[in-house]
């Protein structure tokens, strides 16, 4: 089947200047318009969050650019049905009320259903857009038909970088395949956060998608919960010969894992990806620092997933968490609170011995020795990142000074 991206997805034209009405809501202006694109927004409580997720997609989006708003509300037991009726009876958007908690596969699949425009763009709840960040989502799609997926730059409230294109690993015989967002944590103002490039996967935070490809690979699959879902959502539409591309341009901040329960399925959810993906995807984790020429960082990246990858072994964090004791250092028990932990959940445990009581305390020692490792590890990966934002200030520097 051949596939042929809509007409008015790659006009090219630049969006018409909006007007103060215009940003502050779908109104009549907006309701003349035909719909390019339908933004989707799957939620579970948080009401807070998703309020300021509208407000700030209202005062930011121009009406002139033809959206329609999808709230995809799973069961929310807070106010989140009173916001969601008040906006929608102001003609501001849509809501889909599910009589129970779906998951985000398909609430997503239920809104793209009803959605008009011949664009999908899949947000969380808990992201902020910024003026100007649905622009050039348009544009890189316009640009190009065969690239069929489009995804922004995230940052952390604090500015530090949370998304700027997802990686894959796939390590040795019987670990499990894996992913992880390239330089997060790093300053929003590095060049290497600010080109765009393709990649295997970008995150379904902000997810812009051309209809016909979503519906022909068969949308989000619903077999994952919370979890995933765009990792194999990008796969397949790359297996279909389209582009998945990272756009710097766009910017949203997004504070991440909001949801209760985001992390409760972790690891049927790497199962099926495993099973699904294993063998036919790139590891590339390390190949996107050495392209940046940060091979530093490559390589303590490679060494960290190979500790993390012993640790899985033995345990599944999402129901046993190390705490700080007297043969961990302190530093890891501090990481692992701070974010370290969300990336050893979800590694598949082989074999787990726990009728062994031998076994499970040599499994201990191994556990301590890799974590021991990684305290090592981390103060490298701290030094390899203060040498890129370094190099990149002074990259920058040589650019501002040869346009002069």
């Amino acid at each position: 089947m051949t596939l042929k991206p809509n007409a008015a997805t790659h006009s090219g034209e630049p969006a018409a200047e909006a007007t103060l009405s215009d940003t502050t809501g779908l109104g009549q202006n907006a309701a003349s318009l035909p719909v390019l694109v339908s933004i989707i927004i799957p939620c579970y409580n948080k009401v807070e969050f998703t309020e300021r997720c509208l407000e700030a997609l209202f005062a930011n989006t121009p009406a002139s650019l033809g959206y329609e708003v999808i709230l995809v509300d799973n069961a929310s037991t807070d106010s989140t049905p009173t916001l969601g009726a008040r906006l929608e009876a102001e003609g501001r958007m849509r809501v889909i009320r599910n009589e129970s908690n779906l998951g985000f596969a398909k609430a997503c699949n239920r809104g793209a259903g009803v959605a008009q425009g011949g664009l999908l763009l899949f947000l969380n709840n808990d992201t902020v857009p910024l003026p100007g960040w649905l622009e050039p989502l348009l544009e890189t799609l316009g640009r190009d038909p065969r690239i069929a997926v489009v995804g922004s730059k995230l940052l952390y409230p604090d500015g530090r970088v949370q998304h700027a294109g997802v990686v894959l690993t796939e390590n040795n015989a019987g670990e499990l395949l894996f992913w992880d967002h390239v330089y997060r944590l790093a300053a929003a103002d590095i060049p290497w956060v600010n080109q765009e490039r393709d990649f295997q996967v970008v995150t379904g935070a902000c997810y812009l998608i051309r209809r016909d490809v979503f519906e022909v690979v068969g949308g989000f699959h619903e077999a994952y919960r919370n979890g995933c879902e765009d990792i194999d959502l990008s796969l397949l539409v790359r297996k279909k010969g389209f582009r998945v591309v990272y756009c710097p341009r766009s910017v949203l901040y997004h504070h991440e894992s909001v949801s209760e329960g985001r992390h409760q399925h972790n690891i049927d959810n790497l199962l099926l990806l495993h099973q699904r993906w294993a063998g036919q995807v790139q590891s590339d984790r390390a190949t996107v620092y050495a392209d940046d020429g940060r091979l530093e960082m490559g390589e303590v990246v490679t060494q960290l997933a190979n500790c993390r990858a012993q640790i899985a072994r033995y345990f599944k964090f999402d129901e046993y968490s190390p705490v700080p004791g007297p043969s961990m250092p302190p530093r890891i028990g501090h990481r692992l609170r701070d974010g370290i932990g969300r990336w050893l959940r979800g590694f598949l445990m082989l074999g787990r011995p726990q009728e062994d009581m031998e076994a499970v305390r040599l499994a201990l020692v191994n556990v301590y020795g890799a974590l021991a490792m990684m305290a090592v590890l981390l103060d490298r990966l701290d030094t390899a990142a203060a040498h890129t934002k370094a190099a990149g200030t002074a990259a920058q520097g040589e650019s501002v000074s040869s346009t002069h």
